[in-house]
């Protein structure tokens, strides 16, 4: 039995085994090109060169399998990064172009010209010395009231007007027994196709025999501080409460009326001012003094009108105010000799300015006038130029007009024609052909047609198409 050999003892430690951090024996399987790569950790023991070469190349095969897959899966994000910076590139372009599309139909390019209706017809209505003032379109559009001069006083002017109806379903005219004053406003149409005037509503259903019915007098209810409006004349001491051409606003919030009131000591000491009252007002110091006001027929008529939304304030179709902001918005004129006429806008933003001036250094011509027709915006002050000529012809010189329903055009006369302008742009175009003294051009109610006259002739219809 062959002896055992003895080891021979030393002094060293025993050396504790190397920890590796490969697990046991253990089998990994995954796919890769469709092919099962099956690895085997080493075992246990201390890890010799050859183990870490062989566990090295075990290494590099595995990595080599995920290194086309991590590249792949890179590659992909990448595209879909491209493809989304593509698309929202894209949509920025289309969403921009489709945004300045939008701006470009808004606003006009300059060398847009603004679109005219065709005419239809132009043909007279009534012969004889009517003529046209205010808005006498019906709401309906199946009437106007035509104007016509009473007989002259001894100054030459006449001493009434009165007012007659044209029908367009019967193409007749009819008296209406309607006289006012050269100071009155013209009459008013109703919403029931009626019409106010000289303080009476006038029914016009049967036009062979037109009723009146007299209108409720005004509620002056929270205005009683206009009995103390009082004006002394300094010459006998006399004392006047003068009060004239009241009116209460729409909203009933404001009484607007001309007065001579406080003008005692200036000159000249009856200088008619335009004031408003405040309902309620608790003194007359609450009274809103305007300022001097154009007066007298040979200017305009001096009528207070009120917008709609009673803001704005017209003193005889010159001047404008704004009440709700204690402002004037467009002054009296008092250098010079002025015929204004002022008409606002259906939405109460604008309004429609028509000027003659004529120099009073030049005594020995009264004929020659400097002209002006523009837009005045009433928010912020800005004019929009529609035509600005200088003429001694009288006839030319007297221009007019009127906005459409709708607000978007103005139709006015002006050298022997017919006009219209974009109420937003203030592009113009002559719209007729044939030279005519085209008077107070007025729309219907739908657009389609433009009432004018010629002084001393007729009374003109022209029809309109728009297609």
């Amino acid at each position: 039995m062959p002896s055992k050999i003895s080891k021979p003892k030393t002094n060293a430690k025993k050396t504790a085994p190397v920890k590796t951090n490969v697990k046991r024996k253990t089998t990994t399987k995954f796919s890769a090109f469709n092919k099962n790569l099956e690895i085997t950790p080493p075992s246990f023991q201390s890890t010799t060169n050859s183990e870490i070469a062989r566990n090295k190349s075990c290494c590099n095969r595995k990595d080599k399998k995920k290194y086309p897959i991590i590249g792949l899966a890179l590659i992909a994000m990448l595209v879909t990064i491209i493809a989304l910076i593509w698309i929202i590139n894209d949509s920025q372009k289309q969403f921009e172009k489709f945004s300045i599309d939008k701006i470009e139909e808004k606003i006009p390019k300059a060398n847009d010209v603004i679109v005219l209706p065709k005419i239809v017809s132009d043909t007279p209505l009534a012969t004889g010395v009517f003529y046209i003032t205010g808005q006498p379109w019906s709401p309906d559009g199946n009437k106007i009231y035509l104007a016509e001069n009473g007989p002259n006083m001894e100054i030459g002017l006449p001493e009434y007007i009165t007012y007659h109806i044209f029908d367009f379903t019967t193409n007749t005219t009819s008296p209406t027994g309607i006289k006012n004053g050269l100071e009155d406003l013209p009459p008013i149409w109703q919403e029931n196709n009626s019409l106010l005037a000289n303080k009476s509503i006038y029914d016009l259903a049967d036009l062979s025999k037109v009723v009146s019915e007299k209108v409720a007098p005004v509620n002056l209810e929270g205005f009683e501080l206009l009995d103390e409006v009082i004006y002394v004349n300094k010459n006998d001491d006399s004392k006047i409460n003068d009060v004239e051409n009241l009116s209460i606003s729409p909203n009933g919030k404001w009484a607007a009326f001309l007065s001579a009131y406080g003008s005692e000591d200036i000159f000249p000491s009856y200088t008619i001012s335009l004031f408003v009252l405040p309902k309620d007002a608790k003194s007359l110091d609450e009274l809103i003094n305007f300022g001097p006001v154009a007066s007298g027929v040979e200017t305009t008529p001096r009528p207070l009108v009120w917008s709609n939304n009673s803001q704005y304030l017209i003193s005889g179709k010159n001047e404008i105010f704004d009440v709700k902001n204690n402002k004037t918005v467009l002054p009296r004129e008092t250098d010079s000799y002025r015929r204004r006429l002022t008409y606002l806008s259906p939405d109460q933003t604008q309004a429609l300015v028509i000027s003659n001036f004529q120099d009073k250094t030049d005594q020995g011509d009264y004929l020659h006038e400097q002209v002006r027709v523009y837009l005045l915006d009433l928010i912020s002050g800005s004019e929009t130029s529609i035509v600005s000529f200088e003429s001694a012809n009288e006839a030319l010189n007297r221009i007019d007009g009127s906005y459409s329903f709708d607000g978007r055009h103005i139709a006015y006369n002006y050298q022997g024609q017919l006009w219209l302008a974009e109420t937003k742009t203030g592009k113009t175009k002559q719209l007729t052909t044939v030279e005519k003294i085209y008077s107070s051009p007025r729309f219907s109610p739908d657009s389609t047609k433009i009432l004018y006259y010629i002084p001393n002739q007729n009374i003109g219809l022209i029809k309109l198409n728009w297609q």
